[in-house]
């Protein structure tokens, strides 16, 4: 997630330096991103297989309301993330998605 904004500069305090803690930025795409989502089967909610999916047992399955591409995945986590870093006075200024090694998807957000 690219984070785009005012470098703290109040002398003294523990994130002086920073538009924000990576340990802060972290916690929330822990909480929004890969709580929900990881090691998941993202599938879309509408799809005609849902019925065949949805009563695996065992398996984590993510139904979504979109196809789930990677240019889609980075605008929905980007809408997740982005209320978040806004509550801290931060605007959020993309969401990369890599789909393999030499792939991405990026969002960004209006202005």
């Amino acid at each position: 997630a690219g984070v785009d904004d005012k470098v703290i500069d109040e002398k003294g305090v523990s994130d002086e330096g920073m538009v924000i803690d990576f340990s802060d930025l972290k916690q929330i795409m822990m909480e929004e991103i890969d709580e929900k989502f990881d090691h998941g089967f993202v599938m879309y909610s509408e799809d005609e297989f849902k019925p065949i999916f949805r009563p695996l047992i065992g398996q984590k399955i993510i139904f979504v309301p979109f196809i789930p591409t990677a240019e889609n995945l980075a605008k929905y986590w980007f809408e997740l993330i982005e209320p978040r870093l806004k509550e801290r006075g931060i605007k959020l200024k993309h969401v990369k998605v890599w789909e393999t090694p030499t792939s991405t998807a990026i969002y960004e957000g209006g202005n």
